[in-house]
């Protein structure tokens, strides 16, 4: 009888533990962009409540979907990386892991890329220097 009383007991503590886990898991935001000053703004600006993983390249943001891509909510995409086409690595990402939005970020004009990427098929695309408003607006519009 005494062991029934404990697997009880232990049992519960279980289902309370997984329900209070599950209340804390973190929203999870990829940045895949070359600019250090990028990567400590959205560290800033990003709640506590949302995890950013940051690459410096195409390569690595690949490497850490590899290994976390189905905990990813959302990636933002630098479009001018140095030696990488960033629409290679939109269709990689996309290939492997089409549910993700991603995201097209330039310090381009807008204008002049907008509908590129939207046939190349980003989901959207915000500009550089990043506004904050903008970019905590785009990224509660895909982890809500």
């Amino acid at each position: 009888m005494l062991h029934v009383i404990f697997f009880i007991t232990l049992i519960k503590k279980l289902i309370f533990t997984l329900l209070e886990t599950k209340n804390k898991i973190k929203k999870s935001v990829l940045l895949i962009d070359n600019d250090k000053i990028t990567h400590l703004l959205l560290q800033e600006i990003l709640s506590k409540k949302i995890k950013l993983f940051c690459a410096e390249c195409g390569q690595k943001g690949i490497d850490i979907l590899k290994k976390i891509g189905d905990s990813i909510d959302v990636i933002f995409l630098d479009l001018f990386l140095p030696s990488e086409s960033c629409f290679n690595i939109y269709h990689e990402i996309k290939q492997e892991y089409p549910s993700i939005p991603i995201i097209a970020v330039s310090s381009a004009s807008i204008s002049d890329l907008r509908e590129r990427c939207i046939s190349e098929g980003f989901d959207e695309i915000i500009s550089k220097p990043i506004n904050i408003n903008e970019f905590r607006k785009t990224v509660n519009k895909y982890i809500s």
